[in-house]
């Protein structure tokens, strides 16, 4: 298929880096859904509430940038929130799960402005939607933490508090 571009790999000191940066955030999920039934329901409230703003974000956006954002670009942000937001799923309110998400948007939109003027080579934005994201998702259980659900979800840590904004 002459008419074809080929897939470049991505950076892989880049991809390592955000492999190390978003796994605290999935194993946080992992925790936090397993061990706390009663927050299923929740969780799934983050996941759609999350990529669903991270959506009408995006598109904000490319209005008010005079033009839409690509295709591409619209995705990443809606993948940066879900990987923004497995962090908080279970563990705290769904509605912290919005600021988290379009943090998550802002940082994949800087973050790539970066790369570019910097041509640092991230052809999958990897570190942009799982490094940063997962950052700031790690960060968000540290201050949106419910204390009862966090309790829930490590029942083997019966002093486990909450995060700075205790709902």
């Amino acid at each position: 298929a002459e008419g074809r571009r080929k897939l470049k790999g991505s950076n892989p000191f880049l991809a390592g880096t955000a492999a190390f940066l978003s796994w605290p955030s999935y194993t946080a999920l992992s925790c936090g859904l397993l061990n706390n039934e009663e927050s299923i329901g929740d969780a799934l409230t983050c996941f759609l509430l999350g990529p669903s703003s991270a959506a009408v974000f995006a598109i904000l956006h490319g209005f008010l940038k005079k033009g839409f954002s690509s295709a591409r670009d619209c995705t990443a942000i809606i993948l940066c929130s879900i990987a923004g937001v497995s962090s908080l799923a279970g563990l705290a309110h769904p509605a912290y799960s919005i600021p988290v998400s379009i943090l998550c948007a802002v940082g994949y939109l800087k973050g790539k402005q970066i790369f570019l003027s910097y041509r640092i080579d991230d052809d999958c934005n990897t570190f942009l939607v799982h490094g940063f994201s997962g950052l700031v998702g790690g960060l968000a259980v540290s201050v949106f933490a419910d204390g009862e659900r966090v309790r829930r979800a490590y029942p083997e840590r019966p002093m486990a508090e909450g995060g700075l904004i205790d709902s």
